[in-house]
């Protein structure tokens, strides 16, 4: 266990998810930053999935915080669990330990903004491209994530030991409004043979905390409506192109068919058709 990285680590902002993996690394690892968990080993020690902890790390990867490298070994050369490198320089630039949010809150919070709407944009890119992640190094066609629902699937051990602030975390965010939504998806997916009890194992696995399935359950619907149901915090901060003038969206209103956007320093309100052009219009402008 490197004490140095863990405190790099632990000054980080991302999300719970994938700030405990990078923490379950940096326990793992030397002061060079160096270690080989299996996926499996990390999925079952931070309580996220094996599908999720395997999109956090490719995340990882893309933004140049780690490196992988496959393994072998020796007396059979079949495949071992992979290599990993954390990249110092990169953790560095991604911990806030330099900003002090009760002198500067402001640059704190801008900076703090800027590494997760980085993270949270590249993982909706990596869950949308094709390719599997594994510990052998091999990359399989798969469907594209979204509007796809993967059940978990944990071989000879118990995940479900989740520590009590991540599992406070799950409880508040549980939206029961889109509850129906997320069982008639899993029931379009899965293709139970008897759809009726599928959907109520389901929905007693995601809403009651004595079942043995809850935390899973609970992680594979947040995955699901951060994926499928659109916040304002999809839009917020995202640039659009408004007569060929680059605009960053400040504010936005559902209801209304409204936002206001920033140009030239200006604030000015604006109106859009439907959520789906306005998502297109912020994509073609990254």
């Amino acid at each position: 266990m490197s004490i140095k990285i863990m405190n790099m680590a632990f000054d980080t902002p991302y999300p719970p998810a994938p700030k405990m993996v990078l923490l379950k690394l940096a326990d793992y690892a030397n002061d060079e930053g160096e270690c080989f968990p299996a996926i499996k080993t990390l999925a079952i020690k931070t309580s996220v999935s094996p599908s999720n902890t395997k999109y956090i790390l490719r995340v990882f990867e893309y933004l140049n915080l780690l490196k992988r490298q496959q393994r072998t070994r020796e007396n059979d050369n079949s495949s071992s669990s992979n290599f990993y490198q954390i990249n110092l320089n990169t953790l560095q630039k991604k911990s806030l330990y330099k900003y002090n949010f009760k002198n500067d809150p402001v640059q704190y919070k801008a900076k703090k903004d800027e590494i997760i709407d980085e993270y949270k944009t590249t993982y909706r890119l990596i869950k949308n491209q094709k390719g599997s992640y594994s510990d052998s190094g091999k990359s399989n066609l798969v469907t594209p994530a979204k509007n796809k629902i993967v059940t978990p699937i944990y071989q000879n051990s118990d995940p479900l030991e989740s520590s009590s602030l991540n599992h406070q975390r799950e409880k508040r965010e549980l939206d029961k409004s889109y509850i129906d939504k997320f069982l008639e998806a899993a029931i379009l997916t899965e293709k139970p043979r008897s759809p009726r009890a599928y959907k109520n194992k389901l929905k007693k696995s995601l809403l009651e905390e004595s079942d043995s399935h809850h935390s899973v359950t609970i992680q594979w619907y947040l995955e699901w409506k951060a994926l499928n149901i659109l916040t304002p915090e999809h839009f917020i901060n995202k640039q659009i192109r408004v007569d060929n003038e680059l605009c960053l969206i400040k504010s936005i209103d559902f209801d209304q068919n409204e936002m206001t956007l920033l140009s030239h320093g200006n604030i000015y309100p604006a109106k859009f058709n439907d959520l789906n052009g306005l998502l297109h219009n912020i994509e073609r402008s990254q």
